[in-house]
């Protein structure tokens, strides 16, 4: 059943007097702006009353609420200053005002009254005002690219894969049964074996795939070893015109930077620090991810595999979405002043 117009004394009051003028209830729904049903019910209430005076609003049945409104807005300004408080953090920042109120009444007063849901922080990196300068700075110096010259950039980066065991499933058992029968559980594995992985892709479809032997890391000589053995082929691949690397220092060492002078390589030399979000290839490690969560990556071989599997099934579409992005990123970056933005 909907719930009834709220209406004040003073609408009241003119709805009967309108009433002893002779109006009826369309003409008093259009004076008062109320309803014509609340009018209607309000006109019956008058002809009903016997007394001279005009029929008194019902007091709302109930008990009355615990918190009051200054309560509340005392709450709100705490959660505005520091947003991470929870339930029981702002009862004990308040003693003696909330010493006689549940900390469940707290969340839900909050939610209800304030709209402030909880919800789960989001994971950026960590900016301070020097990387924020930079990131606005580079996002100036390239906000008027062309769109065909971002479909030429051939995106680059390294992303660990982890071996998951058996993937995450609900499972449907009877309902007295027990829960860890081996039939009803999923196999997870303590201390993970992970893969390294190097990819690269632009508008125009993905380059090589490498994935780094098992106990070698990422470091200035094995990078220019894959840049060397891969970065040709996939430029070839990708249609791609400038390469695009992040800061870490095995890219950025005077070694390899005198391999792309060397080979005449365009290539960003400026790239802000801590800018995953600028970098669309960032997505299509989350995306694949996600996807090997369905899959068997129970052991590296078959981890190995599905990676594999889940890059050749990159779609053009995808890509082309994506790369399509960079120039609002750009923009977002600009007015969120260098802070993270939601890409």
């Amino acid at each position: 059943m909907a719930r009834k117009h709220q209406i004040s004394p003073v609408n009241i009051a003119l709805i009967d007097s309108l009433r002893k003028g002779g109006f009826g209830s369309k003409h008093i729904s259009k004076e008062t702006g109320l309803p014509l049903r609340t009018v209607q019910r309000w006109l019956k209430r008058c002809r009903d009353n016997t007394g001279k005076l005009a029929p008194v609003k019902k007091t709302a049945p109930g008990r009355s609420r615990i918190l009051s409104k200054r309560t509340l807005t005392l709450i709100k300004r705490q959660l505005s200053v520091s947003p991470f408080l929870t339930g029981r953090e702002i009862k004990q920042n308040y003693p003696d005002l909330l010493t006689h109120v549940s900390i469940r009444t707290i969340q839900r007063r909050t939610l209800e009254d304030l709209d402030m849901k909880s919800y789960r922080a989001a994971k950026k990196p960590l900016l301070t005002p020097a990387h924020k300068a930079k990131r606005v700075r580079f996002a100036q110096d390239h906000k008027d690219w062309p769109l065909e010259k971002w479909r030429r950039v051939v995106w680059s980066d390294e992303s660990m894969f982890y071996v998951t065991g058996t993937p995450h499933k609900r499972v449907r058992r009877p309902r007295n049964s027990d829960r860890y029968d081996e039939r009803y559980t999923v196999n997870a594995v303590k201390h993970p074996s992970s893969v390294m992985v190097w990819g690269c892709f632009s508008y125009f479809g993905v380059g090589n795939l490498v994935m780094l032997d098992k106990g070698v890391s990422m470091n200035t000589e094995t990078y220019l070893d894959l840049l060397h053995d891969n970065l040709e082929e996939c430029f070839d691949k990708c249609n791609g015109e400038t390469f695009m690397q992040d800061g870490a220092s095995c890219h950025t060492a005077n070694i390899v930077r005198e391999w792309f002078g060397m080979c005449e390589l365009n290539y960003f030399e400026s790239w802000p620090a801590n800018s995953p979000d600028l970098n669309p290839i960032e997505n299509v490690w989350s995306m694949m991810k996600k996807k090997l969560q369905d899959l068997d990556t129970s052991s590296v071989a078959k981890l190995k595999q599905a990676v594999v599997q889940v890059w050749g099934e990159l779609s053009p579409t995808y890509l082309e979405k994506l790369a399509d992005s960079v120039p609002r990123r750009l923009e977002s970056v600009i007015k969120r002043k260098g802070n993270s933005t939601k890409y």
